[in-house]
């Protein structure tokens, strides 16, 4: 699976997931994976979609692991007529093998199996709001992602902390990962908050409400260009090392840089730190692909440089001074 894909899922960023599988040809067993994860969280009709845009690749590919799908998506949504009609379509079909005749003979007890591990126990896997809360709330930048995650989860289940993140991202004076993080959640969830904040050493102003379009507009341009420069690269520990520095610069592009940057320039820049001292310039087709404005190219170098050593300092220090208390 492709480091961006692994990152959607990862992040339960599950609203990048159709534009990405969209523009993206997709292994079979990566989609597989994916309807299992959605599964999983419970997202049934975001997995129901995704599942019958390919249910016939699916089918040919895995039928045991497509009936454990086509069957745990009716499951997951509660939705009898649906499941019924997906028994009804895996007991009829053509004849495959012995073991799968055998399998279908025992259909009602997998369907059981199947209600089991899809059912889900609200006092087990119920997440302490108040603890969540202090998570958002910490100096711990790892504390603040966890607490996002908590927060996405919580408001699947009707309980929205929006309004508490947006109180706490007003308490940062400095800009930071952590404040980046927290306004993107509420940027993709409908905020219309507005800020004035220092970052390096310059106040800037901005609202939600006037960056949201360009800030989706820009990460999925960013989306596509990564998996293109997946796609050439030559070496993957170097592509997952560029990788890496690059999604810590791309959050310090809000608010003032995600309508004007140019992309091929921050990605040629962040590659060259990322090769500097690899010695592997001769027949890099990343190179060619992305080719850069020199006019701009020392101007975003000193921005990069900034923008990864504030980025490394906070991850580096992400578990010190976890007291609840607003730092940048």
């Amino acid at each position: 699976m492709d480091t961006k894909l692994k990152t959607i899922l990862d992040s339960k960023h599950y609203m990048l997931l159709e534009d990405y599988l969209k523009n993206n040809e997709v292994p079979i067993k990566d989609i597989d994976t994916v309807l299992r994860v959605l599964l999983s969280d419970f997202e049934g009709e975001l997995a129901k979609k995704i599942f019958f845009n390919y249910k016939d690749k699916l089918e040919e590919s895995d039928y045991l692991s497509f009936c454990g799908i086509y069957l745990g998506i009716f499951i997951v949504l509660e939705d009898e007529v649906g499941l019924a009609n997906a028994k009804n379509e895996i007991i009829f079909g053509p004849y495959i093998n012995i073991q799968i005749e055998e399998f279908r003979n025992h259909l009602d007890e997998y369907i059981f199996y199947l209600r089991n591990i899809y059912s889900k126990d609200k006092e087990e896997d119920e997440i302490d709001v108040n603890k969540t809360k202090k998570l958002l709330a910490s100096d711990g930048f790892d504390a603040v992602l966890t607490g996002l995650s908590n927060a996405e989860i919580l408001l699947k289940e009707g309980i929205a902390l929006t309004n508490y993140i947006a109180g706490i991202t007003r308490k940062y004076t400095n800009y930071s990962l952590k404040f980046y993080y927290l306004v993107k959640f509420l940027i993709l969830h409908g905020r219309n908050d507005s800020y004035t904040i220092d970052k390096f050493g310059i106040p800037v102003t901005f609202s939600l409400s006037e960056i949201r379009k360009p800030f989706l507009d820009l990460t999925n341009e960013i989306t596509l260009k990564l998996t293109r420069a997946e796609a050439l690269t030559k070496d993957v520990g170097v592509y997952h090392l560029f990788y890496q520095l690059f999604v810590l610069v791309e959050a310090y592009l809000l608010p003032e840089k995600i309508e004007n940057v140019d992309i091929n320039t921050l990605f040629r820049v962040v590659y060259d730190i990322t090769t500097k001292n690899l010695n592997m310039r001769s027949n890099d087709p990343i190179l060619n692909e992305f080719p850069y404005i020199k006019s701009l190219y020392d101007e975003y170098k000193s921005f990069v440089n900034e923008a990864l050593n504030d980025a490394l300092i906070e991850t580096l220090h992400a578990d010190i001074g976890n007291n609840n208390k607003i730092s940048a």
